[in-house]
């Protein structure tokens, strides 16, 4: 099973010492980074009074870290310090024979070496057989890749696949490599790296114990879980796996639901292949990219021409969309208005702002419903056909059309991505 690894990145022992202990109940090992500490002295008294293993690690500015002196003296420090009570040490896969006394020292005193590699580029072509090469004379081989493009889980994937259960750290780095470190059990990690709620993270997409462990159950993961997730860009801020994985627990069920920051669906097809997803939510921008990819689409999809639900059944891949009736019900609950009416929203005159797959939903539940609306898009050209689809007015979006809004202004829905990460408390209209 996948271990829970806390990186102690406080200035001082009596600071890491207090997180330590406040999570001791939640973790099974921890990482002093040595680095991020203002004075080395007292380094083992800390590490013989740990209540769980440690890894000791200096880390080069080269590889993340905060040491950046002279590489002689960095290795001397490890040397003296890997007897005084640790139970595993850090040393770069690129140390050679400068590293051969701290790996003496470490062998000496039965401190397992962590062969690492960090990059900070992309994926090594050679990932796999590195990984393996790092492992010789039983070392922990971890590697630390980053994904420059969604196209790179690929070969990350294709990588974890073929290393097996081979014992090994590996994780992504950032937004794109969140799940890696979610799905440590699945992709076959020893370990994965986290750092507490509002610390100093050690590294790009690290997340805290209590989210790893109440939100996606950690402890409970299986490698053959089933597989749920909400793919879109941007998609990390989504309140979605807050809410599935919650809904997956209190109903008794495997599972747990990821979020997947994608560029574009270019290679869905390979990566729904490795991952085997069971299920999907689909969000901006890809609920009308996604259509291609399925084998039979629900009357609402085809009706909307969008889809935000991918999944799995009998062995076919289809589609729904929840987008009409998850915007119209709460509305209409609002404004008092009986979900029942035939009609509902007859006589109301709105404003739909955007002309992106969210609209559709959003439109044909508006016109569905009796209403009269106005598509204001930043590009004329693509609001015009969507508005033409559903017999609404369309109008561009800027200062001039305010006039527009006036006249439609019962409702108005912003359905954009202003407003959502990076582009918080931006809104599309003054």
């Amino acid at each position: 099973m996948s271990r829970l690894c806390l990186c102690l990145t406080a200035s001082t022992f009596e600071e890491n010492r207090r997180v330590l202990v406040s999570h001791g109940d939640r973790i099974d090992l921890a990482e002093l980074r040595l680095d991020c500490l203002d004075s080395f002295d007292g380094a083992g008294a800390f590490a013989a009074a740990s209540p769980v293993p440690l890894i000791l690690t200096l880390r080069r500015t080269a590889d993340g870290g905060y040491y950046g002196a002279d590489e002689g003296e960095r290795l001397k420090i490890l040397t003296g310090l890997i007897p005084r009570g640790f139970s595993y040490v850090d040393l770069e896969d690129d140390l050679g024979e400068a590293g051969a006394e701290a790996e003496e020292a470490a062998r000496r005193s039965g401190v397992r070496i962590i062969r690492s590699f960090h990059d900070f580029m992309g994926i090594p072509a050679d990932l796999a057989e590195r990984v393996r090469r790092n492992a010789a004379r039983g070392e922990l081989s971890k590697a630390a890749v980053t994904l420059n493009h969604s196209r790179d889980l690929i070969p990350f994937l294709k990588a974890a696949r073929e290393l097996g259960d081979r014992e090994k750290i590996l994780l992504a780095m950032g937004e794109r490599g969140f799940f890696s470190r979610v799905l440590a059990e699945r992709i076959g990690s020893f370990l994965t790296f986290t750092s507490p709620a509002g610390g100093l993270s050690a590294a790009s997409g690290q997340i805290d114990p209590d989210t790893l462990l109440e939100r996606y159950r950690f402890r409970e993961q299986r490698a053959d879980w089933p597989l749920y997730g909400i793919i879109g860009n941007p998609v990390i801020q989504s309140r979605s796996p807050e809410l599935h994985n919650r809904w997956l627990e209190d109903s008794g069920l495997p599972g747990v639901y990821v979020p997947f920051l994608l560029d574009d669906l270019e290679d869905f097809d390979e990566l729904d292949r490795l991952l085997d997803f069971r299920g999907l939510s689909v969000t901006i921008p890809f609920k009308e990219k996604i259509l291609p990819f399925l084998e039979e689409r629900s009357s609402a999809v085809e009706s909307i021409g969008a889809c935000n639900t991918y999944y799995k059944r009998d062995g076919r891949i289809r589609g729904h969309n929840s987008d009409a009736p998850g915007f119209l019900y709460p509305l209409l609950d609002r404004l008092g208005i009986d979900r029942k009416n035939e009609r509902p929203l007859s006589g109301k005159k709105c404003t739909l702002i955007g002309a992106g797959g969210a609209s559709r939903g959003v439109l044909y539940a508006l016109v569905s419903s009796g209403a009269e609306v106005l598509v204001l898009n930043r590009t004329v050209e693509k609001a015009r056909p969507l508005a033409g689809e559903f017999g609404a007015r369309a109008a561009v979006l800027s200062g001039e059309s305010r006039h527009l809004m006036g006249e439609y202004a019962d409702i108005i829905v912003q359905t954009t991505s202003m407003g959502m990460a990076p582009m918080e408390g931006q809104d599309p209209v003054e």
